[in-house]
């Protein structure tokens, strides 16, 4: 029998086969290692297992060991290297329940090598109820993507509809998303060299008066900080 695990927040995840013995090594061994280029889990869990699961740390992928991760009834904590999460129960109730979920990608950082990392987090007051906020990174898309990507890019990156704080109402929740503050002033220049946006969302339970909704979403912009810089600094270059 061999068995590929890999530890996730809500339990493992693996594959299991059953062969000769004479077999595991020259073939079964070759085929399931490349097997394993071809699963892409999301992880997701609440926030007591997401504690529990940032304890074990000899058993996780190098990468995560760089996350931190904290909470209280009060306030909680993620801090990864492109941008950091620090919010407090005014948006939401914080407790064991509260929901996590990665949004996990192979994407080029700014000196062009692929690298597997963060591109974004969701958070829910708990996976049953409409309360969450989130923060994604969105790149570019590649010149051969059909004009629809090209498009989308385009309305994010100059804060058309969703994308311009305006409240949008759907059935039970109210929703808002915009750029964070980092990147929605930018000039018309640095749009144009932009290969990377940061943008944020907030939905709440209920129909929420705009100016209550803009406070909140005011706050959650306030309280992630995007480490990444909108347009690279490079020695000895003029940018405008």
């Amino acid at each position: 029998m061999l068995v590929f695990s890999l530890p996730t927040p809500l339990g493992r995840i693996g594959m299991v086969y059953i062969g000769s013995i004479h077999s595991i090594d020259n073939d079964l061994l070759v085929d399931i290692k490349e097997y394993t280029n071809y699963i892409y889990y999301s992880y997701n869990g609440t926030f007591a297992q997401w504690k529990d699961f940032f304890n074990q740390k000899k058993y996780l992928p190098d990468i995560f060991n760089s996350y931190k991760f904290s909470y209280n009834e009060n306030k909680a904590t993620f801090n990864c290297e492109n941008f950091k999460v620090s919010y407090s129960n005014e948006l939401f109730k914080i407790t064991d329940d509260s929901f996590m979920v990665f949004k996990s990608s192979y994407y080029k950082n700014d000196f062009e090598n692929i690298i597997w990392d963060l591109t974004g987090i969701s958070i829910w007051e708990n996976k049953n109820d409409k309360n969450y906020l989130s923060i994604i990174r969105a790149t570019i898309p590649e010149k051969e993507l059909p004009d629809k990507y090209h498009n989308e890019w385009n309305d994010l990156v100059r804060r058309k509809h969703p994308y311009n704080r305006e409240i949008q109402l759907d059935g039970s929740q109210t929703y808002i998303s915009d750029l964070h503050n980092k990147f929605s002033s930018l000039n018309d220049y640095d749009i144009g060299i932009l290969k990377k946006v940061y943008s944020l969302g907030l939905s709440l339970e209920g129909k929420i008066e705009e100016k209550i909704m803009k406070e909140k979403f005011d706050l959650l912009d306030s309280i992630i900080t995007v480490h990444e810089e909108p347009i690279p600094v490079k020695k000895g270059v003029l940018r405008h």
